[in-house]
């Protein structure tokens, strides 16, 4: 997952000024530092179980400081459909990383990695796991009591902020 992040990161003019560390959350944060300016965690929470979740919450209240600002997606209030399939892809040179994810169920996932040189596939990886549903009002029950408001400037977006 991290290299369709850091394929499209590529492409962008910001690039030199993002750290991407990679071990999954909220293990190896540390190696950010104390301060963070901000946070984008975007499509990436559902991979976490419950206290992973509030643990990486108060690695981002310790870390933001009074102007930073932590965007995160959540869940929309209906259940997911299993027969939803997502496809990213981006193209750096002439490899185009492409990613295929779908849900069997409510609760996994299953998603192909794959790296082609036109129609030519050079490396392809699977990747199952689980997934869980993370709302707003849980990131708001877990980020209010370390002095985080909550603000929802549109549904399946949330944005930490100091109070």
């Amino acid at each position: 997952m991290r290299a369709m992040m850091l394929v499209r990161l590529a492409a962008t003019d910001f690039a030199d000024r993002v750290t991407v560390i990679p071990t999954p959350a909220p293990h190896g944060l540390d190696a950010v530092g104390q301060r963070v300016d901000g946070v984008v965690a975007a499509h990436m929470l559902g991979h976490l179980d419950l206290n992973a979740r509030r643990a990486f919450i108060e690695w981002i209240a310790a870390r933001l400081p009074d102007d930073g600002v932590a965007l995160l997606t959540v869940s929309g209030d209906a259940a997911p459909s299993p027969d939803i399939v997502a496809v990213e892809e981006a193209q750096v040179g002439r490899h185009i990383y492409r990613a295929t994810h779908h849900s069997p169920d409510a609760h996994t996932y299953e998603s192909l990695f794959e790296v082609c040189d036109g129609d030519a596939v050079l490396r392809s990886r699977v990747v199952t796991g689980t997934w869980h549903r993370v709302t707003a009002d849980e990131i708001r029950s877990s980020a209010e009591p370390h002095g985080l408001r909550v603000v929802e400037p549109r549904p399946g977006v949330v944005l930490l902020r100091r109070r």
